[in-house]
């Protein structure tokens, strides 16, 4: 039985190396199309830090990268430790707590182009992004009253919605991102914010694991993510109310 759970497990990771390398190979055929400005006397690298530079020098940017930290940092939580939470702490098979790890996923994808549709028409990614950071300070701190008398169809609903405020909101970020960078800069002012969501994705797992270590709860470490929440919902208000200040980009 082991044996054959080794192959499926070799088998799926073979399906999946085969579908990224299908997509790359696809990209490669666009890649002219959409490289058609491309500067062939650019120089990447000559200020690898340019980015961070026009992120920090804009009160909007600023504000908007910090919940760029609180989105991802609450991602990662629930992606890392979703499953091992309801084994540990809920007694749940690991099928069982695989199935709603994927609900929250799904959840997280459904609401992603739902959040892109909604920004596209409203004109308003800021507003979209305040009510995801208010989905993952209710469902952060719903997981505080989490034990074993829940039953499975309330913990589905909470991490599905979990799922859909934690996951749902690159695209509308980096759309805002865009359209808060200074002309002909869109690329570099992305760089500089990503270093803000990837400093989330490694600074929050490290807490969320120091919390639970020290209290030996999963739910009291889930409340992390409604803190990112509080946290991210208070840097979206910042962005909205500053006007965007002039970007300098540093020589």
């Amino acid at each position: 039985a082991a044996g054959k759970t080794g192959n499926g497990i070799r088998y799926a990771v073979a399906a999946l190396a085969v579908l990224v390398a299908g997509l790359a190979l696809y990209l490669e055929t666009q890649r002219a199309r959409w490289d058609d400005d491309r500067d062939a006397h650019a120089q990447p690298f000559r200020n690898p830090f340019a980015g961070f530079g026009i992120v920090v020098t804009s009160k909007r940017l600023r504000n908007l990268s910090a919940s760029g930290f609180c989105f991802s940092g609450a991602q990662f939580c629930l992606g890392t430790y979703l499953v091992v939470a309801l084994v540990e702490e809920l007694g749940y098979g690991l099928v069982q707590a695989g199935i709603i790890l994927s609900l929250a996923q799904m959840a997280g994808v459904v609401c992603r182009v739902y959040c892109g549709v909604v920004a596209d028409r409203t004109g308003d990614s800021l507003g979209v992004l305040t009510w995801l950071t208010l989905g993952m300070t209710i469902s952060g701190f719903a997981v505080l009253g989490m034990n074993t008398d829940w039953p499975p169809v309330l913990i589905c609903a909470l991490f599905a919605v979990q799922g859909a405020a934690s996951i749902g909101w690159p695209g509308t970020y980096l759309a805002e991102v865009g359209r808060l960078a200074p002309a002909g800069l869109v690329s570099i002012a992305t760089s500089g914010s990503l270093l803000f969501t990837n400093a989330g994705k490694m600074t929050a797992p490290l807490v969320f694991v120091a919390v639970q270590g020290y209290t030996g709860s999963y739910a009291i470490a889930f409340g992390i993510i409604g803190v990112l929440g509080v946290l991210g919902t208070l840097a979206l208000m910042n962005a909205r109310r500053t006007s965007q200040s002039a970007s300098v980009i540093p020589s």
